[in-house]
């Protein structure tokens, strides 16, 4: 080990790399823009008319290929946020709109559904005790005889009283006999 060397690289040919001038830097961006990816022929030949050597410019162009794909991803990035920004902006907005619009068509209206949901209830015992009352009716032999004997006469205004004795008898029918009683 030699004691005037600083480097660690002893034996190696290590050359210090030169700041380009500006004309080098001038034709290398007119021949980047000629051509990206140029070959061995072309970058020996370019380093004679520049005065570099042809592994210089290899790394310019390389250097030059990251900055620019580097540049258009920050670019794109951008984009991107910008137009997630608005999404999110366009986004806020439609949902404070809505919540407005709920507000409106709810303001009044929860009495309207009270009304409708307590009626549709209403309703629908109605119809279960129709249901029920219609039931009997067909399973009770007795009452379909009453019904089919005295059909006519039961909308005959003519004649209230077969009307109540029908419904007196329909009555009776339906409620327990004591006959039915003493069978258990």
């Amino acid at each position: 080990m030699s004691s005037n060397s600083g480097s660690s690289y002893e034996g190696e040919n290590t050359t210090i790399p030169m700041p380009l001038t500006s004309h080098q830097l001038q034709k290398l961006e007119e021949l980047f823009i000629e051509c990206k990816y140029p070959d061995r022929k072309q970058r020996e030949t370019w380093s004679i008319d520049l005065g570099m050597e042809a592994d210089q410019i290899k790394l310019w162009f390389k250097n030059k290929i990251l900055l620019q794909k580097s540049e258009e991803e920050a670019q794109q990035n951008l984009a991107l946020f910008l137009e997630n920004e608005r999404l999110l902006l366009e986004n806020t907005q439609m949902r404070e709109e809505l919540e407005n619009l709920m507000e409106r068509c709810t303001c009044g209206t929860n009495q309207v559904l009270e009304d409708l949901l307590c009626e549709n209830a209403q309703l629908r015992e109605e119809h279960q005790r129709v249901t029920d009352i219609t039931v009997s009716i067909l399973e009770n032999p007795v009452l379909l005889e009453l019904l089919g004997h005295h059909e006519g006469s039961l909308h005959d205004s003519d004649n209230d009283d077969t009307e109540v004795n029908v419904e007196l008898q329909l009555a009776h029918s339906v409620s327990p006999t004591s006959e039915d009683e003493s069978d258990d």
